[in-house]
């Protein structure tokens, strides 16, 4: 009886990632379909005074400093009316959808401890994800939590592969330019670029395990 307890704690201990991350996907899932059905009951008339009014926040923010959401006390004051800006449901402003890593993950204002724990954050003071030139957002996740495996297999990407912002009643393809991996402190160059690019960065940690430095994953806009 006690080899049998035994193997099956082992069973258990072992299984236990994969058991948690699929209860974490299907809540990440529910969290999408009701972000789409908000959607779909938003009018257009409503709609459009959400772009005009994310696109007034990304004018006022422009060229404001980039701080490091793995640092606790880096972060800069932000407007006040960041948390409602596009705010559909709880917080969250759009879904990611990344095909290579076979994964949609919703993105909620900010990267508190709370956020990075059930989705990925949208980094204050970096321009909201509803593209134009000029434009860099940053979207930032975990790699390894033991219940959900959020960015863990983003050093997986390739140049020229795609990613898909699902904002609103838009989808916006980025299609990967550059990838870095640089210590915290060079996130602030994550700044408006002046080329008339429109850009997401994905950032997570790295390496694997270690965390001491930040794995960059940048994304040009594309048909």
């Amino acid at each position: 009886m006690t080899a049998v307890l035994c193997i099956l704690l082992g069973a258990g201990i072992f299984l236990y990632p994969f058991i948690s991350n699929y209860f974490a996907e299907q809540e990440q899932n529910k969290v999408i379909d009701v972000y789409q059905a908000k959607v779909e009951d938003t009018s257009k008339a409503e709609r459009e005074a959400m772009w005009e009014e994310a696109k007034l926040y990304n004018e006022n923010i422009a060229g404001d400093p980039v701080h490091d959401p793995f640092m606790v006390g880096s972060g800069y004051a932000i407007p006040d009316n960041y948390e409602e800006v596009l705010d559909m449901e709880d917080g969250v402003m759009c879904y990611l959808q990344i095909p290579k890593l076979d994964i949609n993950l919703p993105v909620y204002h900010g990267t508190s401890q709370e956020v990075l724990k059930k989705g990925i954050g949208h980094l204050e003071m970096t321009a909201l994800p509803i593209g134009g030139e000029n434009r860099r957002a940053v979207l930032t996740g975990h790699r390894g939590l033991p219940q959900a495996e959020l960015f863990t297999r983003l050093d997986e990407m390739e140049v020229g592969d795609e990613f898909y912002i699902h904002i609103l009643d838009e989808i916006h393809a980025y299609q990967v330019k550059e990838i870095e991996t640089v210590k915290p402190e060079k996130l602030q160059d994550l700044t408006v670029m002046p080329q008339g690019e429109d850009l997401v960065t994905l950032v997570t940690c790295t390496p694997y395990g270690v965390n001491t430095h930040r794995l960059l994953i940048t994304g040009e806009r594309t048909e």
